[in-house]
């Protein structure tokens, strides 16, 4: 074989043999990405001496600044049955959250702030239904099957009020995410 040939055939020989490989740049979020969560809620709330769980689930939007910046809206709904009462509470909350950088870019930390409304049912007669703004904080994870799929863990906080009482909830959330 020529000198002029083996060159060129080396690089493409090269360049087809990396192209099923994946760079670890391909994993985790990237500028401009879009992300859909879909989670488990398990929420458990200090309301006026009684503690209640709360039992829901979650639907966020989220779309990537940059690498590390992502901003959304969160859509959750969670219901709490109780002594023959069911209460359930629907948020909208915009977010945002910072994704730090691990040695494993499968392996995405994040932590982050929300805030927004909450509204309440009550199955009590005589007890109206009921809206409040709050605010949180969430510290969580996204391990990245493949460049598009995750699953998500998630530690959350939130402050509101609910029937005029102050209520702090401590929840945990695991679910899955696809970005596109």
């Amino acid at each position: 074989m020529s000198k002029a040939l083996s060159g060129p055939l080396a690089a493409v020989v090269a360049l087809w043999a990396s192209a099923d490989q994946v760079s670890a740049q391909d994993y985790g979020p990237q500028a401009r990405d879009n992300e859909i969560i879909l989670s488990f809620d398990l929420q458990s709330s200090d309301l006026a001496g009684v503690n209640p769980s709360f039992l829901g689930g979650r639907i966020e939007y989220g779309a990537y600044l940059n690498r590390n910046h992502q901003i959304g809206l969160s859509f959750t709904g969670r219901s709490w049955d109780a002594a023959e009462e069911r209460a359930t509470q629907t948020s909208f909350t915009p977010f945002w959250r910072c994704h730090l950088r691990a040695r494993d870019e499968r392996f995405t930390p994040y932590m982050g702030i929300h805030g927004g409304g909450y509204w309440f049912t009550s199955g009590l007669s005589g007890i109206d239904d009921a809206w409040s703004v709050g605010f949180g904080a969430t510290l969580g994870s996204k391990y990245w099957i493949t460049r598009n799929i995750g699953l998500v863990s998630e530690v959350r906080y939130d402050k509101y009020s609910m029937y005029g009482s102050s209520v702090n909830d401590l929840g945990a959330t695991i679910g899955f995410t696809y970005k596109f």
